[in-house]
């Protein structure tokens, strides 16, 4: 499964996961949604899986209150996306 895959499995609900965050945005946004998030990224921080997680501030990114874009960069290398989803 390719990342672009994964992150838009994150535009509706998949109640099969116990958690699982939703974009409040329709899904042919969702894409300059990050890049939009990814312009205001601050210091990343590395993942034992060295993969490198920035936490973005983005208002009301997720359809449950999130006001948190994550997104996870491969390991190696600068913006190859691996996954990105709302938080908290």
């Amino acid at each position: 499964q390719n990342s672009l895959r994964h992150i838009l499995k994150h535009s509706k609900h998949d109640l099969s996961k116990p958690v699982h965050s939703v974009f409040s945005t329709d899904i042919k946004n969702i894409p300059s949604v990050i890049d939009s998030a990814w312009l205001k990224k601050g210091k990343g921080v590395v993942q034992r899986t060295k993969n490198i997680r920035y936490d973005i501030p983005v208002k009301g990114v997720g359809t449950n209150g999130e006001d948190i874009l994550t997104i996870i960069i491969k390991k190696g290398t600068d913006n190859e996306i691996v996954t990105a989803f709302p938080t908290k």
